[in-house]
């Protein structure tokens, strides 16, 4: 994804609190894939996209 600006199949995910990825060449297509996994956008707070996964009753 990273390199390529493809965004992959979406499956299961790990159990987490909170994703806050960092910022990195093509980082659209993480956060489409991150929106993919925890159904829906994140809050973009002090420079960086957050999601919050016990507001989505994931973590």
């Amino acid at each position: 994804m990273r390199n390529s600006g493809r965004v992959p199949p979406v499956n299961a995910h790990r159990r987490a609190g909170v994703l806050v990825p960092a910022r990195q060449p093509n980082d659209g297509a993480l956060r489409e894939s991150v929106e993919k996994l925890v159904g829906g956008p994140g809050r973009w707070v002090d420079g960086v996209w957050v999601w919050d996964l016990h507001e989505r009753g994931l973590a």
